[in-house]
């Protein structure tokens, strides 16, 4: 609540560093586990292109959550303090 700016930019850090430990995790349990699936003579080999795209899809996803549910806390934060503000207002009105 003191410092919105502050803790927008850490979760959308924490968020991009949690979506690239995530793929990267994807990563290590395909190449674990799918190149066992896959056929030797016909390896399947993503292109770097699509890989970027991928990656660079998944990064906004996590973004448009992030800013979804900041945007629904500061708000939320926002509708409280309008509301106590009218309260005090009430009370501090002289009789």
């Amino acid at each position: 609540m003191v410092h919105p700016l502050k803790r927008l930019l850490t979760q959308t850090l924490f968020q991009i560093l949690g979506v690239l430990f995530f793929i990267i995790c994807l990563g290590f349990i395909y190449f674990i586990f799918g190149s066992a699936a896959v056929d030797a003579r016909s390896p399947r080999i993503v292109d770097l292109r699509q890989g970027l795209y991928a990656l660079i899809s998944a990064i906004l996803w996590a973004l448009m959550i992030s800013v979804i549910n900041t945007g629904d806390f500061l708000l939320r934060n926002w509708k409280t303090a309008t509301l106590k503000a009218a309260e005090f207002e009430i009370k501090a009105a002289p009789k």
